[in-house]
């Protein structure tokens, strides 16, 4: 009896457990369901949301903006198609030159830009804005806004007073013809294509320039050039320019410009400078002429050598 009243005792215990095991799995149940009909509502709205979003961010991109900028009050800038590759750069060339001839009032004879033999010079600041040519947009331009001291060295006749410390370096504009490998224009004012120097002294070798850079050839030409590369070793530049160093034309005549290009070859580069023309006020008949010669040579990554010779 005992056995079988703990069997039946067993029975009704398991009885009771089960019955409170459904009770606990089926209450809760109840009771949550409008939390659970809340919590889809919440992710319905969530997902509205993100689907918005994603709308306002794809037509960003679209646009070429994200549009955080503009909500935020932050300026934001679109450049027009054409724009596109626009480069701005610049340098400032400041030196401080001692020449020890007391004699001579400390002064560098000969010398074209580095003439100041005891004391700062502020040779340049130059700003470059330039938008080269594609082959998405056939037309660029670039133009060079320097100051300085050096400005009064190389400044060009007719564009203010030759001592004035702002001069307008370079201004044109550039378009490429859709003719064989490319013709290539160029129309404004620009620096020479003679000789191995530039106006720039960061970009010489020397700090100083040659005598040659300094009385043998001009500095800046106007008027229009036009270049092709026949091949990868050669190509040519030709066209007419005002004369040397003017904006305005002092005679009736033009002066040719041009450049021939040979190389690499074996690392071996010769460049064929020539310019002839009247170079003489009032007068289109005398002409005056350069040929510049330039050969370079880079055995390889740390070397390079160069000679420059002008008849």
């Amino acid at each position: 009896m005992q056995l079988m009243t703990r069997r039946r005792r067993g029975g009704w215990a398991g009885l009771a457990m089960a019955l409170g095991a459904v009770l606990a799995l089926t209450s809760p149940v109840q009771a949550d369901e409008p939390s659970n009909a809340a919590l889809k509502a919440d992710i319905e709205v969530l997902k509205k949301r993100l689907a918005a979003l994603e709308n306002k961010l794809t037509e960003a991109d679209l646009k070429g903006t994200t549009g955080i900028g503009e909500k935020a009050g932050l300026p934001t800038l679109e450049l027009p198609s054409g724009l596109q590759g626009l480069g701005l750069s610049g340098y400032a060339d400041i030196s401080y030159i001692y020449n020890l001839n007391e004699q001579n009032n400390f002064g560098n004879s000969g010398r074209v830009f580095d003439t100041e033999g005891n004391g700062f010079t502020p040779h340049a600041f130059e700003l470059v804005l330039e938008k080269p040519v594609s082959d998405e947009m056939p037309f660029g331009f670039r133009t060079d806004l320097f100051y300085g001291d050096d400005a009064g060295v190389f400044g060009a006749t007719g564009l203010g007073s030759s001592t004035d410390e702002f001069e307008l370096e370079q201004a044109y504009v550039t378009a490429r013809a859709p003719l064989g490998n490319g013709l290539d224009f160029k129309v404004g004012k620009f620096v020479t294509l003679l000789g191995a120097e530039v106006i720039e002294s960061p970009a010489n070798w020397n700090f100083s320039r040659s005598y040659m850079f300094g009385y043998s050839i001009p500095f800046t030409h106007t008027g229009a050039l036009a270049s092709y590369a026949w091949t990868d070793w050669l190509s040519t530049t030709g066209g007419l320019v005002n004369g040397w160093d003017i904006v305005d034309d002092n005679n009736k005549a033009k002066t040719f410009l041009g450049n021939l290009t040979l190389g690499p070859w074996n690392n071996l580069t010769l460049s064929i400078n020539p310019i002839y023309g009247a170079e003489q006020a009032n007068n289109g008949h005398d002409q005056r002429g350069v040929l510049s010669n330039i050969l370079s040579w880079m055995p390889n990554d740390q070397w390079a050598f160069m000679a420059n010779w002008d008849y």
